[in-house]
């Protein structure tokens, strides 16, 4: 599971990692939790562009007929992706990376949470796999763009921590997973692995 994160990096590191043009400002946060709005990247099916933007961080398919009531998950297991209605059309069509400077693990110890920090060496920023959609609005609502982080297995570093652990994409694999037009789902399940 992964529900707290951290995004502090230099807007320069930033747009030099994910090639983003059209970003000129970007807040720190040291503690980015659920139900928060947090910065995704998705790219546009037409232009093959990125876009930097926000999203609610509790994912609300476009089906829901109301967000307000309706289950908000933040995390989507990779196992279930293809099969659960919450994520099968978002895993198609709708993927996304989200930036992160590093994540936290709590692991139990005496009946005590710890929480544990990780990231990378240098604290170069890395991205999440994550899923997106939109549910359109009505009367009383704006639309809502909203994101869950895909989870799976823990790695070996991890385990001690916590079973599961988010998806790390690597920056080779960033364009294949973002691309809309690409509907191969081996090819896309096998990007996330621990």
């Amino acid at each position: 599971m992964c529900g707290r994160f951290t995004l502090f990096a230099k807007l320069e590191e930033l747009k030099a990692e994910f090639k983003l043009n059209d970003v000129s400002s970007l807040p720190s946060s040291y503690n980015i939790a659920p139900s928060q709005n947090i910065f995704i990247i998705s790219q546009d099916a037409e232009m093959c562009d990125k876009h930097l933007h926000l999203a609610h961080w509790g994912l609300i398919p476009s089906w829901t007929k109301n967000p307000h009531k309706a289950p908000k998950p933040i995390n989507a297991r990779f196992e279930t992706l293809t099969e659960k209605p919450y994520y099968k059309k978002a895993f198609q069509k709708q993927r996304c990376l989200i930036p992160t400077s590093g994540f936290y693990e709590w692991a139990s110890t005496h009946g005590v949470k710890q929480p544990y920090f990780f990231y990378m060496k240098g604290y170069k920023p890395f991205a999440l796999a994550g899923i997106y959609d939109y549910w359109p609005g009505d009367k009383e609502s704006v639309e809502i763009v909203s994101t869950a982080i895909i989870t799976t297995d823990a790695n070996s570093l991890l385990k001690p921590y916590h079973s599961r652990m988010p998806v790390i994409i690597e920056p080779h694999n960033y364009n294949h997973w973002l691309d809309p037009e690409n509907k191969n789902t081996e090819e896309l399940l096998a990007i996330l692995y621990p």
